[in-house]
This record gives C-alpha cells, sequence and structure tokens, in this order.
C-alpha cells in the first residue's frame, strides 16, 4: 500500500497546518469505507472575507477543495448569490449549499435558479431564557410554511441543532418526522454526535435516516470508519461540510475564530 492510500484510510484531521491533507482524508476516507462518490465543502465561515469570488475559489482550490459552502453571515447571501456561484463556478468551484438566516423566499427563488438543491436553515435557535417545550411546538408553523415554500422551489431545509446534547436530536425528530424529509430534515455536527455516550451516535443516524439531510465536521475527533459504514447502510448521499474552528488564510494556514465571527 503506498502512502496515499495509508493517508487515505486515516480519515482523521491533521494537526493546524497541515490543511489539505486533512481535508483530502477525510473525504478520501469516506468515500473508501461507503463506496459512493461523497463530497466535503469547505464551509465559507472557515475562509477569510473575500472581495470577489475569483479569490474566494483561489482560497478553496488551495486547500484541496473544488467546492465551497456559503453560509449567512460569513460572505454574502443575498442579492449578490448569482454574482457569487457564477464566479466560483468559471474558477473551478462548486458551491453545493448556502445558509439562510429565515424565511427568505426571495434567496430561495434565486438559489433554485442556480442549481443549489439544498441549504441550512437558521431560522431556529434555542433561547435558555425561555421555556423549551414552548419553542419547540412553535417551530412548527414555521416548518409548514418552510416546506411549502421548499415544495415551489424543489429545494430541502437542513436545521442544525445548536444544542450539543444529544436529547436536543430527539426531541427535534419527533417535530421533523411530521414533515416530508425531502423538504426538511437534519444537519447534523460530528461535534454533535460525539455527545451521545456508547451508540448513541449509530442511533440518531439510523433513527433519523430519511431526515439526515448533511453532516457538518468540525474539530471532533470521531470514528470515521464507523460513521462512514452507517451514513453507506442508510444510504445517505447530502452534502457534507468541513467547518474547522479555525480561519483558512489564503496561502492555507490557520487562524483561530472567535465564537462572534463564527456565528
Amino acid at each position: 500500500m503506498d502512502r496515499r492510500k495509508m493517508l487515505r484510510r486515516s480519515g482523521a484531521l491533521l494537526a493546524a497546518g497541515a490543511v489539505n491533507s486533512a481535508l483530502a482524508n477525510s473525504a478520501f476516507a469516506l468515500e473508501e469505507w461507503t463506496h459512493a462518490k461523497l463530497s466535503l465543502s469547505v464551509s465559507s465561515r472557515a475562509l477569510p472575507r473575500h472581495a470577489t469570488p475569483q479569490d474566494m475559489a483561489r482560497t478553496v482550490l488551495n486547500i484541496g477543495s473544488n467546492s465551497v459552502a456559503l453560509m449567512s453571515g460569513a460572505n454574502p447571501v443575498d442579492a449578490s448569490l448569482p454574482h457569487w456561484v457564477n464566479g466560483l463556478r468559471a474558477n473551478g468551484v462548486n458551491v453545493t449549499m448556502i445558509g439562510v438566516a429565515d424565511d427568505a423566499e426571495a434567496i430561495l427563488d434565486t438559489a433554485a435558479q442556480l442549481g443549489i438543491r439544498h441549504y441550512q436553515w437558521d431560522g431556529y435557535r434555542h433561547d435558555d431564557s425561555k421555556p423549551y417545550w414552548a419553542q419547540l411546538h412553535a417551530l412548527k408553523p414555521r416548518l409548514e410554511t418552510i416546506a411549502r415554500l421548499n415544495k415551489k422551489y424543489a429545494m430541502k431545509a437542513m436545521i442544525r441543532p445548536s444544542d450539543t446534547s444529544a436529547g436536543a436530536f430527539f426531541d427535534l425528530y419527533n417535530i421533523l418526522k411530521h414533515f416530508d424529509p425531502r423538504l426538511v430534515s437534519f444537519q447534523l455536527d460530528e461535534n454533535h454526535l460525539m455527545k451521545a455516550l456508547g451508540i448513541g451516535w449509530m442511533g440518531q443516524l439510523r433513527l433519523g435516516a430519511p431526515y439526515i439531510g448533511g453532516l457538518v465536521w468540525t474539530d471532533g475527533a470521531v470514528n470515521c470508519k464507523q460513521i462512514a459504514q452507517t451514513l453507506k447502510e442508510i444510504e445517505f448521499s447530502g452534502p457534507m461540510v468541513w467547518e474547522p474552528g479555525h480561519a483558512i488564510a489564503p496561502g492555507g494556514g490557520l487562524a483561530f475564530l472567535s465564537e462572534r465571527e463564527r456565528a
């Protein structure tokens, strides 16, 4: 076995300076273990702010990827979306998904016309100062609106649980299960899976299988092979995003992100 194959099997994110290897190893390991073509996009939240799509494309390609997730709060996800998506594509970088802050129909319309079918919906944020169950029940009518819009534009919304406890998944699942999984789903964080004890994370993936719309890889050390095998079992085919807790400089170096910058 040559060195490249050994590195591909490792599947672990490497130390801070080895951005290219970390990204490639995770993607190749998942692809090899699932025997499926799975892509790992870079989150724009981990990238420095760029003035042009050309500059962003150069950074993404420099770190070994050819796709990016344009997330809200990081680079424009607004009326300038066609400029960014078309500019990135012209420079060899695909946009696999976007972030949408709330019920923004205009953005969904634009994204659908650009051929983007997945988005992270940031419309649900748990507030610790308010009753927990009341917030969950208030989510239902909002999801009804989102589901109608997604059916209209052939889009899929992905909710990323903000609470990293295992219980948050099951509570949200009991809400989502009343909706079509082609329209609303989870975007599970690999760090979220780490919080589930024992085989809890496999139970989450299997129970929520139709509703696992996407995955986010952050900084956690998880058993990549086990996760990949479970993804194969549930026939996962959604977008995966690499979003480290570090900013990626244009040259490939890393700098820590503050909580405000990651929001």
